[in-house]
């Protein structure tokens, strides 16, 4: 144990007024960033029609892994930069930057200009980052550092919890409010920090600053020289690449085989330089370019430190990877929404639990009305734009990578591999003219569609979320479906693949539950009350607004004749044809107005089927998962100040390995919460909230030590770079979390049944983090005193 510490309040009094000014344009600056990150998956692949971008899952992945990787390697450059140049200056860049890209974001709709506009708010974060740590790591000493960066920690997470509250409810009204708004938190920041901000830097205005390129030596030589920077930093942007999945860079073989060639490249390279040529201060360094000198690491230690911080970093990212679709998949939040729903009705406000635990309704009930009209032998209600030739390339594309992957799948036939590798072997480069590959597409996903329905067919009986008695209950509702007319036949997989695609819409409901109601719509003429139409025509107008086009206005002549047309639609039944729903829409448009078919067949299938199935829906609400994980910084915001105080008493080296002990306690307990995708029981929620909890109370103890330790060991003049290297360690962390958090995810969670097993998994990294951490502690810390440990 140290020497005793000051009191709460003393410790509180002594900070300065940069240290607050710092903490508050942090709150501001991370309402802004998680204000869109928080979101950012909705929008990136949200259909234009509502406003979003209608990019691919494939390109939201892209986006959200290569430009976080940036975020958290550029902090070495920009903090190297405000150290010689002044926080001050770089605040001010960093802000304006914010203010114009933001914005930016929701004007540019194209892949390339988006990536590019969200790479420039990245670049703007980047500059913010190690600067405003930097100023915390300034303003404190060793008597109120571990409670200073205990203050900012909890700052960090309380703009983490209101942004994507505030954003959340804004995107309702308008993603354009989104990006207006985040702009709106950096003008903030940019009055704040011209006003008031006085910069705790000197060098700037010194008689001898150093010039750019001594800043950018100075940066690189805090780990070692140019070569080890570039041999590192090569192998790291292989391993981002790697992670997109890329046909032709995958991490085994492609990325491996590279970054073997690459080391021995540099190793043989170093065996023909002079020995002693890495370090600066041996003589046969001495006039040689930096290519020609051997890799050197001047600070081992150091590295040694972000190395093993980045599997901390890789287990506490799995709480915004891997919880939120594990919380929607997996875990029953029926409870917690039955106590809003009589909190909010006591106080008059029923809307809010929109907010508490929205349903995508529309989607909904278009896969609803898909299975329904499937079940009757119908086709789609709305026929289907033709696909450009671009589009079908596309597919085709897609389909090759998924049968090749299927080619190598041990659980497929061998005759059904050997046909996949033939089919993907034969249009590996697609050519030809639309009309022929209109019929390869269709080709590959018929093939596609046939080996998947065969391997889901194997697992059935033995999947966990089903019963005997749901087997048997399935079956008999098949049955009836099929005899209804069902086209082409329906099996249990059917209603198994409907009820976890409506999982993802956050409604939790059996595959049995959901062939009773698709067997209960009824064949005539639905009940259309008024409540029911004015839904309808709600569903419609939310719809127009969307696209900009002018509403239906209650009591109009054209909202009349609307809901005529709507009637005489539901006349004959629940199941108007594809062409009834054209002409429909062609009656309702004006010059004012399109009305298109897929925009009308909403409300239709409002009116179809939401009174047969709202009543079950409504009961199987799930609450939004961003709500559950916020608990996480809502936790943080409570506690973060009290544990830092009694945190301040102990060395920073037993905080650190104690929180991460604690927080792999905490991930790891959803391994116990039990529950299946979509079986009867979901998993525990409380048991879930109860290892959010925990994980916080780790992460409070271990992330704001681990960036006081660097804020304290760096030198005066270069405590920016040296906060910029420690995201080093953050950027690997969202690498390596990345990477696993999909591989596991994937395989052992979605795939197997076993969310348990990648729980346990990603405690049991943080565990071993821990013990690496005692151990380097133990042999790799030279013995100095109690708390001014260097790692070099």
């Amino acid at each position: 144990m140290t020497e005793a510490k000051p009191g709460l309040l003393t410790t509180v009094k002594s900070y300065p007024a940069a240290f607050w000014i710092a903490n508050t344009m942090e709150i501001f600056e991370r309402m802004a960033w998680y204000g869109f990150f928080a979101v950012s998956s909705l929008y990136i692949t949200g259909p234009v029609e509502t406003g979003g971008l209608g990019f691919t899952s494939e390109e939201r992945g892209q986006l959200q892994a290569i430009v976080p990787f940036f975020l958290y390697l550029l902090p070495v450059v920009t903090g190297a930069l405000a150290d010689r140049y002044g926080y001050k200056k770089l605040f001010i860049i960093a802000y304006s930057c914010m203010i114009v890209f933001y914005y930016a974001l929701g004007q540019f709709k194209t892949f390339p200009t988006f990536l590019g506009a969200f790479m420039l708010v990245a670049v703007a974060a980047a500059i913010f980052k190690p600067v405003v740590v930097g100023t915390v790591a300034r303003v404190t000493d060793e008597s109120n550092s571990s409670m200073g960066f205990g203050i900012f920690y909890m700052m960090v997470n309380v703009g983490g919890f209101a942004g994507p509250l505030i954003a959340g409810a804004i995107r309702g009204i308008s993603w354009n409010y989104v990006f207006i708004s985040c702009s709106c938190w950096a003008a903030i920041n940019l009055v704040i920090v011209t006003l008031f901000y006085k910069d705790p830097t000197t060098e700037s205005a010194s008689e001898n600053p150093r010039t750019l390129g001594k800043v950018a030596a100075d940066a690189v030589e805090v780990l070692g020289n140019m070569r080890f920077g570039i041999t590192v930093f090569t192998m790291l942007i292989a391993l981002m690449i790697a992670n997109q999945e890329l046909e032709n860079f995958k991490f085994w073989p492609h990325c491996t085989i590279f970054v073997a060639l690459w080391l021995v490249l540099n190793f043989v390279w170093d065996a023909l330089m002079p020995v002693g040529s890495g370090n600066p201060d041996h003589p046969a360094s001495a006039n040689r370019g930096f290519l020609f000198k051997r890799m050197h690491c001047s600070n081992w230690r150091f590295a040694l430190f972000l190395l093993i911080m980045s599997g901390f970093w890789t287990s506490f990212n799995q709480i915004f990877l891997s919880m939120p679709p594990y919380v929607r998949d997996f875990v029953d939040t029926r409870s917690m929404v039955d106590i809003g729903r009589t909190a909010f009705g006591a106080i008059g406000k029923e809307e809010w639990l929109d907010g508490l635990a929205a349903i995508e309704e529309t989607e909904l009930l278009g896969e609803f009305g898909q299975l329904a009209r499937r079940s009757r032998g119908l086709d789609g209600m709305v026929a289907e734009e033709p696909p450009t030739e671009d589009e079908l390339r596309q597919t085709l594309a897609g389909l090759v990578a998924d049968l090749k992957k299927l080619a190598k799948d041990d659980a497929v036939s061998p005759s059904d591999r050997q046909e996949a590798a033939a089919f993907a072997e034969s249009h590996s480069g697609p050519k030809g003219d639309a009309a022929g590959l209109k019929e390869e597409v269709k080709q590959g996903e018929a093939l596609n569609k046939r080996i998947d329905r065969q391997k889901r067919n194997a697992k059935l009986p033995t999947d966990p979320s089903l019963s005997d008695e749901d087997r048997a209950s399935l079956a008999a509702l098949v049955q009836v479906l099929n005899d209804k007319g069902a086209k082409p036949p329906l099996e249990a997989i059917d209603l198994m693949h409907a009820a976890r695609t409506i999982l993802q819409y956050k409604v939790r409901i059996t595959p049995v539950e959901l062939g009773e109601l698709v067997v209960g719509v009824p064949d005539g003429p639905p009940e259309m009350t008024e409540d029911a139409m004015n839904v309808a025509v709600a569903t419609i107008n939310k719809r127009l607004d969307a696209k900009g086009k002018p509403e239906f206005v209650h009591g109009a002549k054209d909202a009349l004749k609307l809901r005529a047309v709507l009637r005489e639609l539901m006349a004959d039944g629940p199941y108007p044809t594809e062409s009834a729903i054209a002409d429909a829409s062609k009656k309702l448009t004006t010059a004012e107005r399109e009305l298109k078919p897929d925009v009308l067949a909403l409300g239709v299938r409002d009116l179809a089927y939401r009174p047969t199935t709202w009543a079950r829906i409504d009961a199987g609400r799930q609450v939004n998962p961003e709500h559950i994980v916020n608990m996480d910084a809502l936790a943080i915001v409570f506690f973060q100040v009290l544990i830092s105080y009694l945190m301040a008493k102990f060395h920073r080296f037993t905080t650190m390995i104690v929180g991460m002990v604690i927080a792999a306690i905490g991930i790891g307990l959803p391994f116990v919460a039990g529950g299946t995708m979509v079986g009867p029981a979901g998993g525990l929620l409380i048991v879930v909230i109860a290892g959010i909890v925990t994980f916080a109370i780790g992460e409070m103890m271990a992330s704001p030590t681990s960036q006081e330790y660097v804020g304290r060991i760096a030198p005066k003049d270069k405590v920016a770079v040296y906060m910029g290297y420690y995201f080093v360690a953050v950027a690997l962390g969202n690498l390596f979390g990345g990477i696993l958090s999909g591989q596991l995810y994937g395989k052992l969670a979605r795939d197997a049944q076993r969310p348990d097993l990648m729980w346990l998994a990603f405690g049991g990294i943080m565990m071993f983090t821990a013990v690496i951490f005692l151990l380097y502690n133990k042999f790799a810390l030279p013995r100095h005193k109690s708390d001014t440990l260097t790692p070099g």
